[in-house]
């Protein structure tokens, strides 16, 4: 059976949540653009963590930002702020009426837990509290951060430092509240089956990010579809939930946007940008011409 990658998809296509090689010459992230007669908008898939020594920022995707009117982001800057974010946890991210996971998961896999904590340098209960969406997510990126994929050095939070810099407005297509519910809202069973295959995965992150780096910098999408998205269906509705209705809302979003005249910069993850009901399809499914710079 292969792998199902259930961290990496996650990571790709949900904002709020390598050792690499030399950096190396390649053609860079696929950009996209549409237009009408007074509104550009530009879309680039992004990888939300990443380690420091890529170089992604090709001459095109600098000039379409730079040229840019505003930054749309999943997130905006305001749904970013620590005090917002820790209470979302606390609302949807804790266990209730006594549980833990030490009750809710099968003992092997509780073992798993707590032997991948103490890898970590944790107390092997240290989870014991949260819910197992939120465990699943904090630990893949623990691991990840582990092996140098940062936020800090991820695309939006790159874009969005140079756009204040640079007085470039800075939108938010969701709220966080919005993306963490999408999680917490996973029924029980399937919350326990993501974390169960996030343990299961945990040693392929280093190599699998080089690989899916790898093929996001030469703009390989088939490639990205098939590391991205592989497996999804082992949770039924992840993919749903986590794209394909997102990608709906935001073309909607996007729809709307080329009635306001200007340039824009948009920067999604880049599982939101191929596959089926990938955003880029449906935008030409609503009869825009959607061109690859």
């Amino acid at each position: 059976m292969k792998p199902v990658k259930i961290f990496v998809f996650l990571l790709f296509s949900f904002f709020l949540i390598i050792p690499a090689s030399q950096a190396q010459e390649t053609q860079g992230p696929t950009l996209w653009s549409l237009s009408d007669d007074d509104t550009t908008i530009y879309i680039l898939g992004t990888i939300h963590i990443l380690n420091k020594e890529v170089e992604w920022a090709t001459p095109k995707i600098l000039q379409a930002f730079e040229g840019s009117d505003a930054l749309v982001l999943e997130l905006g800057p305001d749904q970013e702020d620590p005090a917002l974010v820790q209470g979302l946890i606390v609302k949807y991210g804790l266990l209730k009426n006594g549980e833990t996971l030490k009750t809710l998961l099968a003992r092997e896999d509780y073992k798993k837990l707590s032997g991948a904590l103490k890898e970590l340098g944790m107390a092997g209960n240290a989870f014991d509290a949260l819910q197992p969406w939120l465990a699943a997510t904090v630990l893949t990126v623990q691991v990840a951060s582990n092996h140098g994929f940062l936020p800090e050095y991820g695309v939006e939070k790159v874009l969005g430092e140079n756009a204040v810099q640079k007085g470039i407005p800075i939108h938010g297509l969701e709220t966080a509240e919005f993306q963490i519910s999408i999680l917490a809202g996973l029924s029980p069973e399937d919350q326990k089956t993501f974390l169960t295959l996030s343990l299961d995965e945990l040693d392929l992150v280093e190599d699998l990010f080089i690989e899916m780096r790898d093929a996001w910098l030469a703009g390989d999408r088939e490639a990205l579809n098939a590391l991205i998205n592989q497996g999804t269906e082992v949770i039924p509705g992840l993919a749903e939930a986590l794209l394909y209705q997102r990608n709906r809302n935001w073309t909607e979003e996007l729809i709307e946007l080329m009635d306001v005249p200007g340039q824009y910069f948009v920067a999604v993850g880049a599982g939101h940008l191929v596959g089926i009901n990938n955003l880029i399809a449906l935008l030409g499914e609503a009869g825009f011409e959607v061109k690859e710079n």
